[in-house]
């Protein structure tokens, strides 16, 4: 079984899941991603605060939960961000 894995289509929006901390943040701090779910272990508690006004949904779970869901912290560093794609510019 895959622990980690995209998400197909959801009303004609692709997800996208972003893991690892400065991807996260980096990603939370994009005027331009709209954020669905934001799952980070206990010891991320205070981004939850900081980033409470832009993700619709904070979970927060132990260490062997997320290691559960998603792997070693050794992949994820506690934190895992569920956002809808960014849309893709051509030149032409």
């Amino acid at each position: 079984m895959r622990k980690l894995r995209s998400f197909d289509n959801h009303k004609n929006k692709e997800f996208q899941v972003i893991y690892g901390l400065h991807s996260v943040l980096a990603a939370l701090n994009n005027v331009h991603r709209n954020h669905i779910e934001l799952i980070i272990s206990e010891k991320h508690q205070n981004l939850a605060k900081k980033f409470k006004n832009i993700v619709k949904k904070i979970k927060i779970f132990n260490q062997k939960e997320m290691s559960n869901l998603y792997g070693s912290e050794k992949v994820t560093q506690g934190i895992v961000l569920k956002s809808i794609q960014l849309n893709k510019f051509t030149f032409e």
